[in-house]
């Protein structure tokens, strides 16, 4: 829930900028015995009190306040006191009951003082320690608390998290500690000074004194920042940091293009198991994670020998007492000792370089030695691993291949470790070598990061993972093609066309009215376990964006025979001829009628229910606005191979789902999440919260290249955010919106809407938790891969890195400069991004530069050619093999500018005193002006002077027209 709270931090004498950022990790709470995640961390207020105020709007109030005593064994040393405006206060001194490290809620009431609420936690009377903290606060209008029978007991059950007016987690990773005296600092600065010289970190107690008797506040506080380290290694700095989380050794996980997965777990010993794949066979299932691949458990060990290295730890992380961190990245894993570090290295080819930067390392392996190598062989894969300095080195390879003779092809390859070292790093940075941001301040950087992430989950055959944990390890016909698809419209295309290339060549024969049909379901190829519908259209999107966006038609026509199988198949066998809309009975995979599936998953399902029935399917705004896409992707397809009948076949059919989705699913403000057909032969409207999926109705509103009504769907997409929760679209946390996927989604369709700002704010909040370690406790591995995006927008641990999450996410990002799309690239005045170079289009090389852009479009230069009144290049410019330069003109225009549209620009000139602009495209199109423009200043016609029917609307200052295309070249005039 969105909060607007302002902590009003009381330093006396103390400046602002003295506030200290990130709180080192013994400074923050253990209340992890408590059921409400709040309690985790908390935040430190050294000598003042903590003040919170809340906008309100009179009335009374309650409030809660979670703490958790870090520090005291015992009662008696810090006792403190909540107190609301227009209240009583209340005492608490967690110490002394519940007692150090447990969790206490405390309740107070008062009444706001006009349109403000203060809370404040201050030191007790007397309290020999002044140091206050606090980890959650809840505000409640009192009758909601009354009506709902809420206590402080039931707050940290959670229970009021969802009727809180306010929430905030005081202790988040983001907290500040706030300073008045730094008298504990110093203290515990003299106590700790030795284990500083230990470390090798150079920091003096006395200078934090002496810097404290001058009042020199900056200079204190980057003396604090230049302590923490040796704060947090006065115990194990590994074992502080991710003991809580861990219930076995810590593991991690590499993927390599060479085909294989990576676990390296971290003990006392570094462990390494690996599963590769054959390169042959790869077209059918078998690549799965479960049932392909040959597993060598532990096949390699490593141990250093030396004081430090042996001992082991207890309590679950039986962690190295040497090691002090591991940095994580998606080419490299590495463990950083006191004495040296340990790097694992992936590359684009099947080799994992191991080494140490100082120290060398014993190793172990179940490999026999012959050859000048360890060799093994496990199932039809064979194994090497390359020492050449034998059992104790600094450094060596490991090789799979699935013949002995490509694995001695490897094993003579491999040559010198160092030169070895030197390609994988150079892999890693060819890996971003397309479609860079620059002037995007940290999205620049990011941007690398995610797509180095992306390049280590492919497969060299084009298949990509959806992320590096346990069931998400599968290709699937959905997930990977978001991530590939959006990869190539984020204007990266080496791995289009291999991945159109398999899905294509791996559909599922299913029959249905006695035919044989060609099916996309779950998996890609022969195995499936649920027969999910939306196949079809991502297959199609697959096909569709690696023909428009790479300009090779190869095989389309073979394509479309399969993509037409498919959407007949759904037409025979998943179609409601009642209502004229597309059935699903698998809504986010939970089946919707009585299943082995739901049945095993409990509650979880609970929501299909609809008066006490399962329905039998959903008519869904999501299947039904893909499968119009499906038909206007394959419309063209067939315009293109000259199949006049099938393309007009497919645009009908697209036109009937376009009536029927208004008719049935439209309210006059948003669209239904769908139609639930019942048992009893009733239809019930189901609501966004229907089977709470986030992602699908996102998807539903934002994937290419055509919804069926632009205009709804941006309604639509802004009331799914805002009303899931109300006010936090723009701030807040999200916590329902939980796929963090679907937040690039959001972003990039609302920077297509000229809502630069509204796209900026929405990304900047998804991507803050990218920078944070997490813990995933379903799979027992750290995926400490910072700068990545991830899947769960309230829990980044969750399936982090996720390769569909990302996809998105980078298109999103790109979108700050350029939008690339199945038609053209668009310059992006946004105001963020300042140049995207080297981005692809139909094997053109684009660069788009906005630089600092002002309040201005009059149009853009492409290759030095100006073109005023347009913002996206005419498509005959953009030809392949060549480098073009797209500049964005920020001067004054008279007339109203062509901002955006999906459809593909083939002229832009003067024309009849004003701008006139051919569009040629399919199913519903899209332009977005650059301010208001009245119908009376825009026509529409064909080439042969017909009017063209639009609709038109105005809303912020914006003109959007939208009008049904069916191929052909149409001529928009913009007049003054």
């Amino acid at each position: 829930m969105k909060y607007l709270f302002t902590l009003l931090m009381l330093f006396c004498f103390l400046p602002l900028h003295a506030a200290q950022r990130n709180a080192p990790s013994e400074m923050n709470g253990t209340g992890t015995r408590s059921s409400h995640r709040f309690l985790a961390n908390h935040i430190l207020g050294i000598g003042v009190p903590l003040i919170y105020e809340f906008q309100v709007s009179g009335g009374e109030y309650v409030v809660v306040a979670g703490f958790c005593e870090p520090f005291w064994d015992r009662g008696g040393n810090r006792y403190m006191e909540l107190a609301v405006s227009g209240g009583s206060p209340a005492a608490l001194d967690p110490a002394a009951d519940p007692g150090k490290g447990r969790a206490l809620f405390v309740e107070a009431k008062g009444r706001a003082d006009g349109e403000r609420l203060r809370v404040e936690i201050r030191a007790g009377a007397g309290s020999p320690d002044t140091n206050t903290i606090c980890s959650g606060i809840w505000v409640f209008d009192s009758g909601t608390y009354r009506a709902h029978s809420l206590s402080p007991a039931a707050v940290e059950r959670g229970e009021g998290d969802s009727l809180a007016l306010y929430t905030v987690n005081c202790g988040g990773k983001d907290s500040d500690i706030i300073y008045r005296g730094h008298e504990d600092v110093i203290r515990k600065a003299r106590a700790l000074g030795r284990a500083g010289a230990s470390l090798g970190i150079a920091f003096s107690p006395a200078e934090m004194e002496e810097a404290w008797a001058r009042r020199d506040f900056p200079l204190l506080s980057a003396l604090y920042q230049k302590a923490a380290p040796v704060f947090q290694s006065a115990e194990d700095a590994v074992f502080a940091k991710y003991a809580p989380f861990m219930r076995e050794s810590a593991e991690t996980r590499l993927f390599s293009p060479g085909q294989a997965n990576i676990e390296i777990r971290q003990e006392n010993q570094i462990k390494v198991s690996l599963r590769a794949y054959p390169e042959e066979g790869l077209t059918d299932y078998g690549f799965h994670r479960e049932w392909g691949g040959e597993r060598v458990e532990n096949i390699l060990t490593l141990s250093f020998s030396g004081p430090g290295h042996d001992e082991g730890r207890g309590l679950g992380l039986r962690t190295d007492p040497a090691l002090r961190d591991i940095e994580y990245t998606a080419a490299r894993v590495k463990y950083i000792y006191r004495d040296t570090a340990l790097s694992f290295n992936v590359f684009g080819r099947p080799m994992l370089l191991v080494t140490s930067s100082r120290k060398p390392f014993s190793i172990d392996t179940p490999l026999e030695e012959r050859n000048g190598a360890f060799r093994g062989q496990q199932g039809n894969m064979h194994f090497a691993i390359v020492s050449p300095e034998g059992r104790r080195t600094r450094s060596l390879a490991v090789l799979w291949a699935d013949s002995a003779g490509k694995l001695d092809s490897l094993v003579a390859s491999a040559g010198s470790l160092a030169a070895r070292k030197e390609e994988a790093e150079t892999w890693a940075e060819d890996a971003v070598r397309s479609a860079v941001l620059r002037g995007a301040g940290t999205y620049d950087a990011l941007m690398k990061q995610n797509r180095r992430a992306m390049a280590s989950m492919h497969w060299p055959q084009g298949q990509l993972l959806a992320a590096l944990d346990g069931g998400y390890t599968h290709i699937w016909v959905r997930d990977t093609t978001v991530a590939v698809l959006f990869e190539a419209l984020a204007g990266d295309h080496r791995y289009i066309g291999k991945w159109a290339d398999f899905l294509i060549n791996n559909y599922t024969e299913t029959t249905a009215d006695g035919k044989a049909w060609k099916a996309f379901f779950t998996f890609p190829g022969k195995h499936y376990f649920k027969k999910e519908q939306d196949g079809c259209f991502y297959a199609a999107a697959s096909c569709y964006g690696a023909w428009k966006l790479t300009g090779d038609r190869t095989g389309l026509a073979e394509r479309y025979e399969v993509l037409r199988s498919s959407a007949d198949y759904l037409d025979a066998r998943w179609f409601d001829d009642d209502k004229g809309l597309y059935m699903e009975t698998y809504v986010n995979e939970a089946s919707m009628g009585a299943s082995e599936e739901r049945e095993s998953g409990g509650e979880y399902y609970g929501s299909l229910v609809i008066d006490g029935q399962y329905g039998e399917w959903i008519d869904s705004l999501y299947q039904n606005q893909i499968m119009y896409a499906a038909h206007i992707m394959l419309a063209e397809m067939a315009d293109a191979l000259k199949r006049t009948a099938d393309k007009e076949y497919h645009l009908d059919r697209a036109r009937s789902l376009r009536e029927a989705v208004k008719k049935e699913l439209w309210d006059g403000k948003r669209y239904y999440a769908g139609d639930v057909r019942l048992p009893d032969g009733t239809y019930r409207k189901a609501g966004w919260f229907y089977h709470d999926i986030f992602f699908d109705y996102i998807w539903a509103l934002t994937l290419f290249p055509s919804l069926t009504d632009g205009h709804d769907g941006y309604l639509s997409l802004e009331a799914i955010m805002t009303d899931r929760e109300p006010g936090s679209l723009y701030g807040g946390t999200l916590s329902r919106n939980y796929f963090a996927g679907g937040w690039g989604h959001a972003s990039y369709a609302l920077a297509m809407a000229g809502e630069y700002e509204k796209a900026r704010l929405l990304l900047d909040r998804v991507s803050a938790p990218m920078r944070k370690v997490y813990f995933n406790t379903v799979m027992d591995a750290m995926y400490y891969m910072p700068d990545v995006m991830y899947e769960n927008a309230h829990n980044p641990g969750s399936h982090k890195p996720q390769s569909f999450a990302i996809g998105p996410w980078m298109y999103a990002v790109s979108a700050f400069c350029a939008i690339e799309d199945y038609n053209g690239v668009t310059a992006v005045p946004s105001g963020t991004g300042e140049e995207m170079e080297n981005m692809s289009f139909r094997g053109a090389r684009v660069t788009v530069r906005t630089g600092k852009t002002g309040q201005y479009a009059a149009g853009i230069r492409v290759n030095g050619r100006l073109l005023l009144g347009v913002l996206k290049a005419p498509a005959a410019l953009l030809k392949g093999n060549t480098l073009i330069e797209i500049e964005y003109q920020n001067t004054p225009c008279a007339l109203p500018v062509l901002a955006y549209t999906n459809a593909e620009v083939g002229y832009a000139g003067k024309r009849d005193g004003g701008t006139a602009v051919s569009l040629t495209g399919y199913g519903r199109t899209l332009v977005r002006f650059d301010r208001a423009a009245g119908r009376e200043s825009l026509s529409l016609k064909t080439r042969g002077g017909r009017d063209v029917d639009f609709d038109l609307w105005t809303e912020g200052g914006k003109t959007r027209m939208e009008y049904d295309a069916a191929g052909e070249t149409l001529i928009l005039t913009i007049k003054g």
